[in-house]
């Protein structure tokens, strides 16, 4: 059975059956009102709640069942490709702050041992060299690696359409057209990445003649 309170305040007409409610506009009730339903009105109630939606076809129902996991796979390879573009910028980051932190860390201790021998300091200047240059190849190489990571990002999103101009309707395209070229730009042509490169072997090596010097 369902059952209700009518409201003359606020001119609302709440019904309940079992766990579920439901408010209407009652303009017609004067007085605080006990309601009963007919059960026959509860049956029809609950057999339209479960009825499925007509638009919902066999064939739309099939193509659904194809495109879900082929959409589940491209969420899960954009999402893995994301992931892998966030992570190698900030390792970049964190090599060439780090890096530049030991440069400077290292030169503080020989200034202030003095009594370092010569063959000892060359040694430590060779490291320093052969470390600058394999980090800036590791740089280098992990640019190479974002850029295919972003890559993969912009495939999908073009496979979906996010570059068409009338993708969000009147806001237009999701992604700017200029996107799909990030992934082609080489080192040399990304002024800041290059620059980053050879300011992190540039350090490494006056670290190492400044060991030498000092």
């Amino acid at each position: 059975m369902i059952s209700g309170w009518g409201i003359a305040g606020g001119r609302l007409l709440t019904l309940r059956c079992g766990f579920q409610s439901r408010t209407f506009l009652a303009s017609h009730i004067s007085k605080p009102t006990r309601i009963h339903a007919n059960p026959t009105l509860v049956m029809m109630f609950h057999d339209r709640r479960h009825q499925p939606a007509p638009h919902l076809t066999l064939e739309t129902q099939a193509m659904s069942d194809q495109l879900s996991p082929k959409n589940d796979l491209l969420l899960s390879v954009y999402r893995m490709a994301f992931e892998e573009m966030s992570w190698r910028r900030n390792a970049s980051y964190r090599t060439i702050i780090i890096g530049f932190g030991y440069f400077g860390l290292l030169i503080a201790v020989i200034a202030m041992n003095k009594t370092m021998a010569l063959p000892v300091r060359a040694c430590i200047a060779g490291v320093m060299v052969m470390g600058s240059a394999f980090g800036a190849a590791y740089l280098a190489s992990n640019y190479g690696k974002y850029c295919a990571a972003i890559g993969r990002m912009v495939a999908i999103e073009d496979y979906l359409g996010a570059f068409a101009p009338d993708f969000l309707g009147a806001a237009g395209a999701l992604m700017p057209a200029d996107r799909k070229q990030v992934p082609h730009i080489p080192l040399v042509k990304n002024t800041i990445c290059v620059c980053s490169v050879a300011a992190f072997f540039i350090g490494g090596l006056v670290t190492a003649a400044a060991v030498l010097l000092i």
